[in-house]
């Protein structure tokens, strides 16, 4: 008995015809300037392009939104943002020489575990437990009125 090697054609569906898998839909982001003219009371930028297209933006971690607010305050911020089109994320804050002196009336620094300040051999360390440890060559502690040490226990010296 022979066997055949031959094997069978089997036709081919056209490609239009064939299901396809789904793909994920990809939004191309891009970059574009503007000036920011407002911080909206959830913390987004609004953005407005030299085209004059608004865009609502995150603010990423790096840029103080009470910084914003201050800088707002004496004039727009120039900035950088990357959008898809509807939406936008500020990754660049570009102050200008009118934005040199502004100070924001408060600013919040908040960390999970510890927070220290350091500027040269002086640091300020406050931990999650609520311990402050702060050190320096010299440290003066001064009140216009009343200065007060409280604690269990107080040692000096």
């Amino acid at each position: 008995m022979a066997m055949s090697t031959a094997k069978r054609a089997r036709p081919l569906a056209p490609a239009a015809s064939r299901s396809r898998a789904a793909r994920p839909v990809t939004t191309e982001r891009r970059i574009v300037e503007g000036r920011i003219i407002a911080v909206l009371p959830d913390g987004r930028a609004k953005l407005v392009t030299p085209a004059g297209a608004t865009l609502l933006c995150r603010c990423p971690q790096h840029v103080s939104v009470d910084w914003l607010r201050a800088a707002l305050a004496v004039a727009p911020v120039e900035a950088e943002a990357s959008t898809n089109g509807r939406a936008g994320t500020i990754w660049c804050v570009l102050p200008g020489p009118e934005h040199r002196d502004v100070t924001p009336k408060t600013i919040a620094l908040v960390a999970g575990e510890k927070l220290e300040i350091a500027c040269g051999e002086s640091t300020l360390r406050l931990d999650k437990e609520g311990t402050i440890r702060l050190r320096g060559r010299d440290v003066t502690t001064r009140g216009s009125r009343v200065t007060r040490v409280q604690g269990g226990t107080v040692r000096i010296n």
